[in-house]
Parts: C-alpha cells; sequence; structure tokens
C-alpha cells in the first residue's frame, strides 16, 4: 500500500487521521548529528543528538519497524479467515470480522511506514554526517599538499 492510500484509509477511521497524517511526519524533520544538518545549512529546528545516540536511535527505529512489519504481515492474512460455514448470519458476522482485520491491518502498516520514515530520516542524518567527515579529512589531506599520506601538514 502507498503512502497515499495509507493516510486515506487512515482518515476515515476513528483516530485514525493522526496516524495518517503522521505518515509523513519524518520526512522533511532536521536532525543535526554533532551539529551537523540533515537539511542542509541554515536549516532551523528539529532533533539534535550525538552521532552515537543518533545511532543509537535509528538501531532501535529499525527493530521496531522490523517488528512492525511482521505484524503488518501477519495482520494482512488475517484478511483471509473464512467463514465456518455458508449460513447467512455467519457469513455476515465473517464480513464484519473481515473489515475490522482490514482496518487494523491497515493501521499497523501506517505505524511500520512511520516508523520506517524515522529510520529513512535518521540514516540520511548519519549519512550526511559521514560525508561531511570524509570531506574534511580529504580537506586536511589538501591542506598539507601531502598526496598520499592522507593527513597533510597542520
Amino acid at each position: 500500500m502507498d503512502t497515499a492510500a495509507a493516510q486515506a484509509a487512515m482518515s476515515v477511521m476513528p483516530g485514525g487521521a493522526a496516524v495518517g497524517g503522521a505518515l509523513a511526519t519524518f520526512n522533511n524533520m532536521n536532525f543535526i548529528v554533532d551539529g551537523k544538518s540533515s537539511s542542509g545549512p541554515g536549516a532551523g529546528g528539529g532533533f539534535s543528538m550525538s552521532r552515537e545516540e543518533a545511532e543509537a536511535a535509528l538501531e532501535e527505529a529499525r527493530g521496531v519497524a522490523a517488528d512492525l512489519a511482521e505484524q503488518a504481515e501477519g495482520a494482512m492474512e488475517l484478511q483471509q479467515t473464512q467463514a465456518p460455514a455458508d449460513d447467512p448470519a455467519t457469513m455476515g458476522f465473517n464480513q464484519v470480522g473481515l473489515e475490522a482485520f482490514g482496518n487494523g491491518a491497515q493501521h499497523v502498516a501506517a505505524e511500520r511506514d512511520y516508523w520506517r520514515s524515522l529510520v529513512t530520516a535518521l540514516e540520511k542524518a548519519l549519512g550526511v554526517y559521514q560525508e561531511a567527515d570524509e570531506q574534511a579529512g580529504q580537506d586536511i589531506g589538501k591542506s598539507g599538499r601531502q598526496k598520499d599520506s592522507g593527513g597533510g601538514l597542520i
């Protein structure tokens, strides 16, 4: 299910608008890792943390996202539940249950997507930090005019 479909499905459920709208929460969030902004220079606000805190948060978010991915699969499978009999009452009751399972599956998928967006944002923030570290290393090497030493005279 794509993000727009999940948001639309969640918005019609009781309390669903909050979860559906949260899917994009971290897409444009600014994470500042050891002073390096994930949204570029001059971006204000967001979360500020050390590299170790960001890595720990990333690891935790990955675990939650993986758990929710498994739960989402199980929730989708519940939508395949068959009625135990072919009489109208049983079939009607089963249909109501299938609708509830469908709503639950959409909710779990939205939560999974929420955590995946956090993982993506943290990975981006840590990647920006790593690129800045690599660039600083190259700049130091160039400043000493030593080509192969990996460092320069400072």
